[in-house]
């Protein structure tokens, strides 16, 4: 055991998520760990529609608890229900009797994108927003940090989509840059085109690597479902098209 480990917050509730266990446990991590991820409320409601759906979610937009005061980056949380092994899980009912715990993973936005797609776009710039509108409020990510924070020019091109991220819709625009824009001349329909293909290969990359990621859940050991999930088929499909504290693994909150 750790003997400072303590539940936080303080205070009664129905129910207690808090986190047990933290890969790596750094000095990052640390500040997360006994962290009740059932007291928020946005964390708490994707925890519940994986608990009863079966399926992998991702949160809404947080701040992740082990954010210092320096480099702060919008946060979403990926879940995957772990089940006691044995007990039926055929309806909600049962699924809720039978939950053991969560396979849990934190994604700093920024961190992730750069990851997924470099350390920038010289022709597009991205920007992710939770949920269906390109609210600021619900702003996550943007590639174009050469503005600083500035109004954004018009750009010649732009693109804005809804997509399903396991539970949560998360509005993506793209906007053409003025590398990108320079390149304009009468072959206008060809220019369209190739913007249209860099749409595509975006939400490809986006879409693959939460695939990717909730396909190693799937995998790890008690985790909920014994077949491929519903909500996997689109994100195949469309892959296919464009391509030719309860017990459980955590890290971070």
């Amino acid at each position: 055991g750790v003997p400072a480990y303590a539940v936080r917050p303080p205070g009664p509730r129905p129910e207690y998520t808090a986190i047990i266990y933290l890969e790596p446990f750094d000095a990052r991590n640390q500040r997360a760990f006994g962290y009740d991820m059932f007291s928020e409320e946005r964390r708490r409601e994707a925890m519940t529609l994986a608990r009863d759906t079966g399926r992998a979610t991702i949160s809404g937009k947080v701040k992740l608890v082990q954010e210092t005061e320096t480099d702060v980056q919008a946060g979403v949380l990926m879940y995957l229900p772990v089940y006691r092994p044995g007990m039926p899980t055929a309806t909600v009912g049962e699924r809720r009797a039978a939950l053991l715990g969560y396979v849990y993973s934190p994604f700093r936005m920024r961190d992730l994108m750069t990851g997924i797609l470099g350390v920038y776009l010289e022709d597009i710039d991205l920007e992710i927003f939770d949920g269906q509108a390109a609210d600021d409020a619900a702003h996550m990510f943007d590639s174009d940090t050469s503005q600083g924070g500035m109004q954004k020019r018009d750009a010649v091109f732009v693109a804005e989509v809804v997509i399903e991220m396991y539970g949560r819709p998360w509005t993506l625009r793209m906007e053409s840059l003025p590398p990108f824009e320079a390149r304009l001349d009468s072959r206008v329909p060809t220019v369209v085109l190739v913007f249209g293909g860099a749409v595509c290969l975006l939400l490809f990359l986006v879409i693959y690597f939460f695939l990717k990621h909730a396909e190693r859940f799937y995998h790890a050991p008690g985790a909920a479902a014994d077949a491929e999930p519903a909500d996997w088929q689109p994100a195949r499909r469309w892959r296919a098209r464009h391509a030719g504290a309860r017990r459980g693994r955590r890290a971070g909150g």
